[in-house]
């Protein structure tokens, strides 16, 4: 294979296991690449992701994979190595969609540890073993390493970082007395003051004082402070667990998300008085006393707004959320944005809208494009055309099955014939055969997807027209029915100033 041939490296290292240096193994792969004669590696085409947990960290969401993954969409490349497959990935699926897709771009995979060469195994059954292995061992590390925890936080061990306020010696919590100062302020403000955590943000982002990470304060991480136990002197270990899970509600059917799940109460760690506290007991159970005290006064009915999850700003690009007013015992709503709701009007200056006027303002421009562009005899058409085809794929898919059952059946006839003939004749009869049903078998899976994209189509078109014609005679006052008709018509809302910019799902 000619040495111009372009290859990209991934790689991959965890906080855990810096030991093994994502430079270990670039020189490896190069030196892979180098021995095999697979190819070239230009510097450019070496994508590292360090620091990155595989299992904590969908392989969508690497900054490193998401480069590679857009490069290979391009064609920069022609072969694709990493050391191993629990560098890639650790959860099966995740593993196969990728490798699918690059191969799907014509490009070759290479895993250096499995031996693993898509050029060789035109398979999945390979890299489908492996993987499977790799997500069984990040299963049993993850149980080790929590386990181990356990035992830690029993001793009054601190096992992630430091809360802020407190530095670490010894896997003990010492206080860090500069950062210890704006804790204390933080309960003082709260405490004995009266601020609201979004106020106490405000001020202190105001006088330059910032959490460790160099972000700004915001009223939940305020509120983060005021409920940590460590804080008065505890460690409180195994409270929630995080788990991953399939969401099938998402616009990606099936893809993994994280969610966190409250542990009984007997499962938890709790060891009392195992570092020195930077708040006593006393202030901060007032505090806890305020945080419900306030949470039961500010809580909103549980309504689903319905714009909340398709409305943004387009001043700063996030999202707006919907917060009930009250005035002369009359309650307002209004949609505002999320920068603003955590920092103050001077991170963005985008002003509240009321979510009335909104939600009528939208619901009259999308009916009023459906009124105008959409045609409901044409989409009907649609259905009685995709129907038709469907049903058409569906005549020839039986054809074809047919011819396969007799090719079968040729093929077994065949075999009990085979003494009666010599053996060249018999190689090359099984070769036609073999041949016949190769492409028998390829023209059936072209007319399986063929058929299943013409069913969708049906169904789609008809979903569509049912929705269209539900949308005119719902009950807006019926607030889930019609925010579930706005997130299916539309895809996105911006908001600047007064001005509204609306993207819809479909193309009327």
């Amino acid at each position: 294979m000619s040495n111009q041939q372009l290859c990209a490296v991934y790689a991959r290292v965890s906080l855990d296991r810096q030991a093994e240096s994502v430079e270990h193994q670039v020189t490896l792969l190069r030196e892979l690449a180098r021995s095999r004669n697979i190819g070239r590696i230009p510097d450019a085409f070496v994508y590292q992701d360090t620091g990155i947990s595989a299992t904590k960290h969908s392989l969508w969401t690497r900054p490193a994979m998401n480069r590679l993954i857009k490069d290979a969409d391009e064609g920069k490349f022609q072969v694709v190595l990493f050391k191993g497959i629990s560098r890639f990935a650790r959860s099966t699926q995740e593993a196969l969609d990728a490798l699918d897709r690059l191969r799907s771009k014509g490009l070759r995979v290479i895993s250096y540890e499995e031996n693993y060469d898509s050029a060789k195994d035109s398979g999945n059954f390979t890299f489908t073993i492996h993987s499977a292995v790799a997500e069984y061992e990040a299963e049993k590390t993850a149980i080790r390493v929590r386990l181990g925890n356990k035992e830690k936080a029993r001793q009054g061990l601190w096992t992630g970082i430091p809360p802020f306020g407190y530095k670490l010696k010894d896997r003990r919590l010492v206080i860090d007395q500069e950062e210890a100062e704006v804790v204390r302020k933080i309960f003082d403000l709260y405490v004995h003051e009266g601020y609201g955590t979004f106020r106490i943000a405000q001020m202190l982002n105001e006088q330059g004082c910032y959490p460790r990470s160099g972000k700004r304060w915001s009223r939940t991480t305020i509120g983060y402070v005021l409920k940590r136990e460590a804080y008065k002197g505890w460690v409180v270990y195994n409270r929630k667990t995080q788990k991953r899970v399939r969401d099938y509600d998402s616009p990606i059917q099936g893809k993994k998300k994280w969610i966190r799940q409250l542990n009984p109460p007997e499962e938890w760690v709790i060891v009392k008085d195992s570092h020195q506290p930077i708040i006593d007991e006393s202030t901060f159970e007032h505090a806890q006393e305020i945080l419900n005290r306030r949470k039961v006064k500010e809580t909103a009915p549980n309504v689903q707004h319905p714009l909340t999850g398709i409305l943004f700003c387009k001043k700063c690009g996030e999202g707006m959320v919907c917060q009930k007013r009250s005035y002369k015992d009359k309650q307002y709503r209004y949609y505002i944005c999320k920068t603003y709701h955590k920092y103050g009007r001077s991170y963005c200056d985008q002003a509240n809208i009321n979510a009335d006027d909104l939600e009528c303002g939208i619901a009259e421009k999308l009916e009023q494009c459906i009124q105008d562009q959409y045609d409901p005899l044409k989409i009907q058409q649609y259905v009685v055309y995709s129907s038709f085809d469907a049903k058409r794929l569906e005549k020839k898919l039986k054809e074809m099955n047919d011819k396969i059952g007799k090719l079968n059946k040729d093929n077994a006839d065949l075999y009990f014939e085979r003494e009666n003939m010599n053996e060249e004749q018999y190689r090359y009869l099984t070769q036609r055969i073999r041949e016949e049903m190769d492409n028998l078998l390829k023209k059936k899976r072209t007319l399986e997807t063929e058929r299943d994209l013409a069913q969708n189509d049906e169904a789609a078109n008809k979903e569509i027209l049912t929705h269209m014609e539900d949308f005119f005679i719902m009950d807006r006052s019926k607030t889930h029915e019609f925010r579930r008709f706005l997130h299916y018509f539309i895809d996105r809302i911006e908001i600047e100033d007064n001005k509204t910019y609306v993207q819809t799902a479909f193309s009327f």
